[in-house]
């Protein structure tokens, strides 16, 4: 699953957002993901998330609620 286009295509973002709330909708777009796709689901499931600037402080790869996410720099 492309993270941001789809966390961008059902919640309303315009503009840049800070840090902090970025990393508040992501973690509610992730929990709301996982409770509509369900346990089984979930488990099958990478959440990828492409930016120029990825969140230093996070982790390339983790797991939340059973989804496998990823945080990837995209390259121009």
């Amino acid at each position: 699953v492309d993270g941001y286009n789809l966390m961008h295509a059902v919640v309303a973002m315009s503009g840049k957002l800070p840090p902090d709330a970025l990393r508040k909708l992501r973690h509610r777009f992730l929990n709301e993901l996982a409770h509509r796709l369900g346990t089984l689901e979930a488990a099958q499931t990478t959440v990828v998330f492409d930016a120029h600037d990825p969140p230093a402080h996070l982790p390339r790869e983790s797991r939340h609620k059973g989804m496998t996410i990823v945080f990837a720099a995209s390259v121009d």
